[in-house]
């Protein structure tokens, strides 16, 4: 679960643009290998704006914490409902990333390999027995998936800002310090006559010499 948890932060962060040099490295491996290309494909996201980065973020930071909080030989259930849903999953990113992007995402494929070793642990313990633990077990998961959710999306959203207004601020000073942009400006705009300046009455409001 913890790699799983790793893997995913990482991911978060390729698709957020907050790029980590080696794990860039990693990523632009081999002309075949990109995690921008594969997130940012049409079919890396589910009901219009969430991504699977984001989805796999959530699983793992939920099932992390529930883990911790219950006993994984009385939730054998939930496990295994999750496992179930797992295996589409894998044969999904597996088939998107060779057949549709035809591009490989190794984070992904990393997230795909923890899936199926998790995959594995469970099936030695499956059951689809349904008690009154399983579905207090459930519906604790659903709420501990939803706070994570919410904390999320708005961490997610503050960052992007902070990110966002980061680069305008650093495009603008790039721009206000260029030489170039400073020497057209200074040559195309026209000079001030300052003896006309000179010549011009000052305006006076009031009593020109009052004492205050």
């Amino acid at each position: 679960l913890l790699s799983g948890l790793i893997i995913s932060f990482f991911l978060v962060r390729e698709e957020m643009g907050l790029y980590n040099e080696s794990v860039s490295k990693i990523c632009n491996a081999t002309e075949k290998t990109s995690c921008k290309d594969v997130m940012s494909s049409n079919g890396a996201k589910v009901f219009g704006n969430v991504s699977l980065s984001d989805i796999s973020m959530l699983y793992f930071s939920s099932l992390t914490l529930f883990f911790a909080l219950t006993s994984f030989d009385s939730n054998s259930f939930i496990y295994s409902i999750i496992g179930i849903f797992s295996i589409p999953i894998i044969l999904y990113s597996i088939y998107y990333q060779g057949f549709i992007v035809k591009k490989w995402c190794l984070l992904c494929l990393g997230i795909d390999a923890v899936l199926l070793l998790q995959l594995i642990v469970i099936s030695f313990n499956f059951s689809l027995e349904l008690d009154s633990t399983a579905i207090i077990s459930f519906i604790s998961g659903i709420l501990i998936a939803t706070l994570f959710y919410y904390l999320g999306y708005e961490l997610k959203k503050r960052i992007l800002k902070i990110s966002k207004d980061e680069i305008t601020e650093l495009e603008y000073q790039k721009l206000k310090r260029s030489y170039f942009v400073f020497m057209a400006l200074l040559k195309n705009n026209p000079k001030i006559d300052e003896d006309s300046l000179k010549k011009l009455s000052t305006i006076i409001i009031g009593e020109g010499d009052s004492p205050i």
